[in-house]
């Protein structure tokens, strides 16, 4: 019997919140998407945490940004229900880039800062697209001049991949968290319709599901960002959310893109078990979304998310000491 309809129903509130927020290309500022759909961007001082609302897109109408992210060049990319827009984090508008896709609801859009095994400053987006029961993975083909599919090899994607400042990619599949990257399609063939594949191997066990009578609820890895050799992971419920620290597997996987490698059983089950023991909940409780992460060296970070608070939504912030705290509140939808 086929589930996938149902259970694709079933994921989709769980992941659509992604990609809320980015920090600029110095660390010294947050831009984030308010609870409430529409067509402005909270800019954050993590310092001093004071705060103001900004309009960068004029006369939206009925659109309104989904998501954000960060180039190489430090912009901020602006992801709509429509277009991809360029701004660059100051009272100045944004700059209309690329249009969406025909019939795709945008939920997340990443971009890869630093060179790894794909190049630096591939845009993907992740969403759905019309009368179609799956998730989608999409990246720009600067040659073709428009949007191609990845080829999601026997995984389903929950939200683009994020790659560290080596490079290295990790991204949330099948509820868990994965390291892998796309296996490009040689740039001079003409006769190609997908990107490439995006293959790769779970690292880590990392959501939470049941089914009894005293059912909480489940949870499953919906964001996933990376700095050095540490993985920030959400977990996302209906009405549940952790925010988790998992160390990278200490040989890159993947690492080279033609090798064609993948872990055996053995060494899989081992890299799971070191994983998820060594693995650190810095929150569980309520709803919880918004993760990025800002690497300044592969020891020194900051991240940022947004976690459920006394019935509002606590902005947090925390640097690679451990240290955490409250920058702001926002009143919950």
């Amino acid at each position: 019997m086929k589930t996938t309809p149902l259970l694709l129903c079933a994921l989709l509130p769980l992941v659509a919140e992604a990609g809320n927020a980015t920090f600029s290309a110095d660390g010294k500022a947050l831009y984030l998407l308010p609870l409430s759909e529409g067509d402005s961007v909270y800019k954050i001082d993590p310092a001093t945490k004071k705060h103001l609302a900004v309009q960068p897109i004029k006369n939206l109408g009925k659109d309104t940004i989904k998501s954000v992210a960060r180039n190489p060049q430090g912009e901020i990319l602006l992801c709509t229900g429509k277009s991809i827009w360029i701004w660059s984090g100051t009272e100045a508008p944004a700059k209309k880039w690329l249009d969406l896709p025909e019939k795709f609801q945008c939920l997340d859009i990443s971009c890869t800062i630093a060179k790894g095994t794909v190049p630096t400053g591939t845009v993907f987006l992740h969403g759905t697209r019309q009368d179609e029961d799956r998730f989608s993975l999409l990246t720009w083909s600067a040659k073709k001049q428009t949007w191609l599919e990845v080829f999601c090899r026997r995984n389903e994607p929950y939200a683009p991949p994020q790659t560290n400042a080596s490079g290295r990619m990790f991204f949330a599949s099948d509820a868990d968290l994965w390291e892998g990257t796309m296996i490009a399609e040689a740039a001079e063939d003409d006769d190609i319709t997908i990107a490439g594949s995006m293959e790769g191997c779970r690292i880590a066990p990392l959501a939470m599901l049941n089914a009894d009578s005293g059912n909480s609820g489940g949870m499953i890895v919906g964001e996933v960002v990376a700095a050095g050799s540490h993985i920030f992971s959400l977990l996302e419920g209906r009405h549940m959310g952790a925010l988790l620290q998992t160390p990278a597997p200490a040989k890159p996987l993947y690492a080279d893109a033609e090798s064609n490698e993948h872990p055996d059983l053995a060494v899989q089950y081992k890299l799971m078990q070191d994983s998820l023991a060594q693995t650190k909940i810095h929150y569980s409780g309520g709803p919880c979304d918004a993760l990025c992460v800002h690497e300044t060296s592969p020891s020194e970070y900051q991240v940022f998310w947004r976690q459920d608070h006394e019935g509002d939504r606590a902005w947090m912030w925390m640097n690679a000491s451990q240290l955490t705290k409250k920058i702001g509140t926002e009143p919950a939808e």
